[in-house]
């Protein structure tokens, strides 16, 4: 396939720098202009449309208007084959999506709920749930609340169990998030997991507990005492 790049769309550029800066009128006035809202833009290594944008700065009227006028939920980002510099974003063509064809070359990073978790910004988190946005789907590096856990981000992985993810899902490999957490020795996260109930005698496929690659006592605790546990209780006097 030949990929094809708009270098001089002024109308799109514009949308994509208004969105940026949280202007909301001159993005009003913008979207009457162009044909697809779900255009990608590309900055060095990374593709994604004008809502992905609003997201990542947090802009909530931004992200509430870019879905009034039919940005796409789910539109995910990926990671390009090259790269453009820095300030020289390119518009990338409809052609080039067609048949999801682009999709399947360049690998989905994330999407814009994953955006928002991964961020903290919990209002258009919240918003994008409440849309209808997709919870559970599959990235380059795995399923969201995984991804979390293996970055350690502990306001990501609370947003998606506080949305409904089953704290006890597994990966295709057999962990659970506990497991994970443990292996990867992320005691707030493992504090976290099992506040919201998460299994501590689930089984990998090797049959192993999560306590069972535990490498320190906080953890471990927290795994037979509970999340609450301290190691200094206060004294009564």
């Amino acid at each position: 396939m030949t990929i094809n790049f708009f270098r001089k769309i002024d109308e799109y550029q514009l949308l994509f720098a208004a969105v940026e800066k949280n202007n909301l009128h001159v993005v009003e006035q913008v979207l009457s202009h162009i044909s697809d809202i779900n255009r990608y833009q590309q900055r060095g290594e990374i593709l994604c449309t004008a809502l992905t944008v609003a997201v990542q700065k947090g802009y909530m009227e931004m992200t509430a208007l870019l879905l009034e006028h039919g940005a796409d939920i789910d539109a995910p980002v990926l990671q390009s084959l090259f790269s453009f510099p820095d300030g020289n974003p390119v518009i990338v063509s409809n052609n080039e999506l067609q048949d999801g064809e682009l999709i399947l070359r360049y690998p989905v990073i994330s999407r814009p709920i994953m955006i928002a978790a991964e961020m903290g910004h919990k209002p258009v988190f919240n918003l994008l749930k409440e849309k209808g946005a997709e919870l559970n789907f599959i990235t380059h590096e795995g399923r969201p609340v995984f991804v979390g856990v293996e970055k350690g981000n502990l306001q990501m992985v609370a947003l998606f169990l506080e949305a409904g993810i089953n704290v006890n899902e597994k990966s295709e490999d057999g962990d659970s998030l506990l497991h994970r957490s443990v292996k990867s020795s992320h005691a707030a996260l493992t504090q976290l997991l099992l506040r919201f109930k998460a299994d501590s005698e689930a089984l990998d496929f090797s049959g192993k507990k999560p306590i069972h690659y535990a490498k320190n006592e906080e953890i471990k605790n927290y795994i037979i005492y509970g999340p609450d546990y301290s190691p200094c209780p206060c004294v009564l006097m």
